[in-house]
Formats: C-alpha cells, structure tokens, sequence
C-alpha cells in the first residue's frame, strides 16, 4: 500500500516522526528530573523513614543539579544569558529566576547545607540575579512579590563567598565576571564557563 506513496514524501514523514519522537524525550526527562526532586521533597516533608535528614537533603541538591543542566533547562540559561548581554527582556529570564526561587524555598524548607549550596549554585544565583536587576527594577512589583524566597538566598550565597575567600572576599562577582559568565551561558552553559570570551564582539557588554 506504500508503494503509492512517493519515497520523498516517505522519507519526509519518518524525519518528521522522528523529530517529533526526540523532542517528547527531552520534554520527558526535563519533567522526570522536576518530578524526581518534588518526590524526595514530599518525602522529606510527610513521610518518617530512617533515612538521615542529611541524606535526603543531598539527594534533593543532586536532583536540582540534574534538572539545572537538563537539555530544556540548557536551552533556557542560553535565551535568558543573550536576552540579558542584549539588555532586553525574554520570558527565559523568569524561567531562571523562578528556578532559583525554587530552590531558595526547598533550602529554606529542608535546611539544605549551605556550604553545599554556595559551591553548587553561588555563580550562576548570583550572575542572573546581578544581571537582571535592570529589568527587575522596571517593574511595579518588588522582587520579594515576584520571587518571595530568591533575595534570602542570594544573601547566603553573598555570606559563602566572603566566609571561602576571607576578610577580602567579595559578595558578589564583578559586572565583568557576570558578562564573561553570560557569554559561556549563551553558548550553552557553565560546563565552558572557564573559557574565554571570543564571541564577545557579537554580544552588547553589559
């Protein structure tokens, strides 16, 4: 019965089901790596066990670390990263502050270690955070309204950055750190974040 079907048309079709297929599993294991952190989370909350505190709590860092660096999440951080070396808004940028938000509060529900937080979360919290404020100041709504649990963050990290590098420790990088951190953010994440910035003639410094 195929046989009446032209072979480019066929072709064609099986590219596009193909296509279809790839993009529904990195949607699935997006929304795997979200749920698998929301299940420790409810366990931690609501369910007595022997397993150590302690322990759970890692696991939720480790799961948080996975959904940060999920294909989808690789592709936000890139939108957000060039919509702020372009100085313009991009609903990316929320998706990224949102994630902070996120885990802001679970940090806050379940004490997660801070020493652990800041090494895992301290560049890429506060290099948004930093970068955004011009956009974040245009709005009417404060950023306690916006992101209740970010700002509470934003201030440990700030105190494991002065407490790692002592008496001449900053609390938060310099708006050169944040733009080179935003160049390797566009071209696809923080696993390149110690490369130097040769595409930064395309990009308007911030």
């Amino acid at each position: 019965m195929n046989s009446s079907v032209p072979p480019l048309e066929r072709a064609q079709s099986r590219s596009l089901r193909l296509a279809t297929a790839a993009v529904l599993v990195s949607a699935c294991a997006c929304l795997a790596a979200a749920g698998a952190t929301w299940v420790l989370v409810w366990r931690a909350l609501h369910v007595q066990t022997a397993e150590p505190a302690q322990e759970t709590a890692l696991q939720v860092l480790w799961q948080l670390d996975a959904e940060w660096n999920s294909d989808q999440m690789l592709g936000v951080r890139a939108g957000a990263a060039s919509a702020l070396l372009e100085r313009r808004g991009a609903a990316e940028i929320a998706d990224v502050l949102q994630f902070f938000d996120q885990v802001a509060y679970l940090a806050q529900r379940l004490n997660l270690d801070r020493e652990l937080l800041g090494y895992r979360f301290y560049r890429p919290a506060t290099c948004y955070w930093k970068a955004s404020e011009f956009l974040r100041s245009r709005g009417g709504a404060s950023d306690r309204d916006r992101y209740p649990y970010l700002p509470a963050l934003i201030e440990v990290l700030r105190s494991f950055s002065q407490r790692r590098f002592g008496v001449d420790g900053k609390s938060e990088p310099s708006t050169e750190e944040v733009r080179d951190f935003l160049l390797s953010e566009a071209r696809g994440g923080s696993c390149g974040e110690d490369e130097p910035a040769e595409d930064s003639a395309q990009m308007t410094p911030l």
